[in-house]
């Protein structure tokens, strides 16, 4: 009974502790300020910002960067094929002489 007292609040400290880290560290991410305080941005800056900042878009970035990649690996198999390889073997031949 003890034990499964204890392994229950072992349990409910450890699970405290990871809903407090996941409701802190979308704050900590988003706590650069992009616009100083009393800055006035013109419209090219303004969307930059919102390029920089969408989700949508960085994720389209990234996207591009996963197909770029893929298509090197596709052409890959059209490039030349080098293999080399090399070895080395010293025989030692034995003379046997029967008197």
């Amino acid at each position: 009974m003890i034990r499964l007292r204890l392994a229950k609040e072992a349990y409910m400290q450890r699970f405290s502790l990871a809903v407090l880290l996941i409701l802190l560290i979308p704050f900590k991410v988003n706590a650069e300020e992009v616009v100083k305080k009393d800055e006035l941005l013109n419209l090219d800056q303004c969307i930059e910002i919102a390029i920089k900042r969408h989700p949508d878009i960085s994720a389209a970035v990234n996207t591009v960067g996963i197909s770029q990649s893929r298509v090197g690996q596709a052409k890959a198999g059209y490039y030349p094929q080098i293999e080399w390889s090399s070895g080395y073997r010293r025989y030692f031949l034995r003379f046997s002489r029967h008197i």
